[in-house]
């Protein structure tokens, strides 16, 4: 159950690729949606690295910090203004 878990916080996290957004589209939401979960995983990082120390979820926890990382520090150096 924990892999599911780990998935779904993964995919919350995860940068979909856009990085110039019209702030009047569903992909702005969806940027800010993304900071947002960003946020909230990031204060409680301690339980998904704890996550590294379980072999069986291993993989996925790093998928996890992968997409919570991912071009993370552009776009919140520019702002979010046009980029997501």
């Amino acid at each position: 159950m924990a892999k599911q878990y780990l998935r779904v916080i993964g995919n919350c996290v995860a940068d979909n690729g856009e990085q110039f957004v019209n702030p009047n589209t569903a992909a702005y939401l969806t940027c800010m949606l993304q900071d947002v979960n960003r946020e909230v995983v990031v204060e409680e990082l301690e339980k998904v690295v704890a996550c590294l120390a379980n072999e069986d979820i291993l993989p996925t926890a790093l998928a996890v910090l992968f997409n919570l990382f991912n071009d993370f520090g552009m776009s919140h150096h520019y702002g979010r203004r046009n980029i997501c």
